[in-house]
Parts: structure tokens; sequence; C-alpha cells
């Protein structure tokens, strides 16, 4: 499926976006997330092994995992890599559930209860990757949401650049890692080369 298609709706069409990108192996994941079968995720990221695939199955999992209890329940049952990769999926999932909190709106129009609830999230999304840092420290995929979480936790151009230092020593050829590095660098105003 192409990752674009129209829908009228009420009389006015709609472009909607595939969530899965056009991914089978993605749209049959977002479909073990909305179940909450989290041993048919894990099974199928045991075997993902380059880092862009990784990302990208990991933040397709955290976005659709819906009230993310069965996260904590693959979390509890795992070890080592395993329990990295779980961990990084409950990092991703934490950080769409603060934007759920905040919202998409510019930060005057977020109320200041609002942004509690996002940056107390934020710090849970935070706390899951660095777990998951500790455990498998060769895998750049929880480096890439700590690069972003950068960024939204307001931690400064410099901790953003570290983590993405962190994210790049363990896989020089990435894109993403180097699109959000870019996109947080240039919204802080600060952007610089080397």
């Amino acid at each position: 499926m192409w990752p674009f298609r129209r829908r009228a709706a009420d009389g006015i069409e709609r472009l909607e976006i595939d969530p899965a990108q056009g991914d089978p192996e993605a749209t049959r994941l977002i479909a073990a997330a909305k179940r909450g079968d989290w041993q048919a995720a894990a099974e199928f990221l045991r075997d993902v092994e380059h880092p862009d695939d990784r990302y990208f199955y990991c933040r397709i999992l955290g976005e659709h995992a819906g009230d993310g209890v069965w996260i904590d329940e693959w979390i509890a049952a795992e070890t080592g890599r395993a329990k990295a990769t779980a961990l990084t999926v409950k990092g991703q999932y934490a950080i769409d559930w603060a934007w759920q909190a905040r919202g998409n709106g510019r930060a005057k129009t977020v109320s200041e209860e609002a942004f509690k609830i996002f940056f107390r999230r934020l710090k849970i999304a935070e706390d899951c990757l660095d777990d998951a840092t500790d455990l498998d420290a060769d895998d750049p995929t929880p480096w890439a949401g700590l690069v972003t979480l950068g960024r939204a936790r307001q931690l400064g151009l410099d901790e953003t650049r570290r983590r993405f230092d962190e994210a790049v020593r363990r896989y020089p050829r990435t894109a993403t890692r180097t699109t959000t590095c870019c996109s947080s660098c240039a919204a802080s105003g600060a952007a610089r080369t080397r």
C-alpha cells in the first residue's frame, strides 16, 4: 500500500497517511501493538539488526501501543538485549504519550498543567532509554530517542550534540539521527559545524 490515500468524509476529500508508511512488516507490528501482543513484537525485533530499521520499528510500536501496559509486561519478561529493546519501545511510547498531553500547538497555546504532564512523561522516556543504553551499549537505537529528547526536554545544544555523537559512534551512517540532530540544532538557533 502506498503511504498516502484519499478518503472523502462529509463531502470533503482528505489525504490519509498510512501509519506503517507502506511497510507490510510495520502494518503487522501495529496490529500486534493494538492487540498488546508483546511476544510477536519481541520475536520480530529479535531479527532486526539494521539500526535504521530497529529505530523505525521501535518507533512504530511506541506510537501504536495503546495504553502501553503490554510494554511493561514485555520489559518484566526480558533480560539483556531483549529487555533493552522493550525499554526502547517504552521510551518511544512515552515520547508519543508526552506529545498527546502537550498537543501540537505552539508553546504559547499549551496550558501549564499540560506542560507539567508533558515533561513528566518525557522524563519517563528518558529513564527508559537510559536503561536501554545501559543494557545494550552497542545499540544506537535508544540514543536516537535520546537525541530527540535533548531538544524536547530543552537540555541544550551541548547535551543534544553529546547524545548525537554517542549514536554516531555506534552507527556512523545514519540518516535518522543526522536529521534529528540537525533539526534540533537548527531549532535551538545555535546550529554550527565542526
